[in-house]
């Protein structure tokens, strides 16, 4: 499937529309607030899979990727988060982000990722270079994806702490930015900036 295909179909169309992935299975595309948001779900509904993005006015990056059940297993074979992600920046263009925020829920993969890392600081006593939660968020899907597009710099926004379990979290808001004497754009030393120029994501 060539995301960006899919959503200028959708874009033009002005409405959703179905669209065969490599296994055939169709997915429905919509795009809405002029090309700023973005949803891809499972056409015959099988499944919870589903994907958006948008770019608020201020242009900052907002996903969510549900791809996998509570249990960690694979909710449609054709749906990629990591496709998805560097599809939309694409899209939207990378000249056009700001930031990519992260609002992650107790059942966020995310969130789990940070509780097992700050886990595995405490058991093994890891000496981290930065605070053991920067550290790991750093560890997430979310965090690594928006490094390849030059998103290093971590901004907490707030986070719930899990009574029952110190040290860890329930839920958080984190913000990933450009740091503050970033690669020029037009740098190919810049992570992943010529695929995003070149890019034709498929599944």
């Amino acid at each position: 499937m060539d995301y960006r295909a899919a959503f200028q179909a959708a874009l033009s169309q002005g409405s959703a529309i179905n669209y065969p992935t490599r296994s055939g299975k169709e997915v429905t595309v919509a795009i809405s607030d002029g090309g700023n948001h973005i949803e891809v779900t499972d056409a015959l509904a099988e499944t919870n899979a589903l994907f958006w993005a948008s770019l608020t006015p201020d242009g900052v990056l907002q996903l969510g990727l549900y791809s996998r059940d509570d249990d960690g297993n694979t909710l449609h074979n054709d749906l990629f988060a990591n496709d998805f992600f560097l599809s939309t920046a694409n899209w939207f263009g990378l000249e056009n982000i700001q930031a990519v925020d992260g609002a992650w829920s107790e059942l966020s993969s995310n969130t789990r990722s940070v509780n097992n890392r700050i886990e595995e600081i405490i058991l093994n006593g890891i000496q981290t270079e930065e605070v053991p939660l920067v550290d790991a968020i750093r560890h997430t899907f979310t965090a690594k994806m928006a490094a390849k597009l030059g998103f290093t710099e971590v901004i907490i926004i707030n986070t719930t702490p899990d009574p029952n379990n110190p040290g860890k979290y329930l839920n958080m808001n984190v913000r990933f930015k450009r740091p503050s004497n970033p690669t020029s754009l037009n740098s190919d030393s810049l992570p992943y900036y010529s695929e995003l120029k070149l890019m034709k994501a498929k599944i």
